[in-house]
């Protein structure tokens, strides 16, 4: 999970978002929740979840700027 958190903090760090480090925790841990959680959803209703919370944390660290 650490290189993974590593991986998306340079992402981050490219696409200039103003704190690279807590978007990438933040990441990490719905990333981490998606696997977590693939019993108690169903393959569509996972995607479409983890697609609306990922759009969640990428507008607000926009809105940040």
């Amino acid at each position: 999970m650490q290189a993974l958190r590593s991986r998306m903090q340079s992402t981050a760090q490219r696409l200039g978002e103003p704190r690279p480090d807590q978007l990438a925790a933040q990441l990490a841990v719905l990333v981490n929740g998606a696997f977590v959680s693939a019993d108690l959803l169903g393959a569509d209703e996972a995607t479409a979840v983890l697609l609306q919370a990922l759009h969640a944390l990428l507008a607000g660290a926009q809105a940040a700027q």
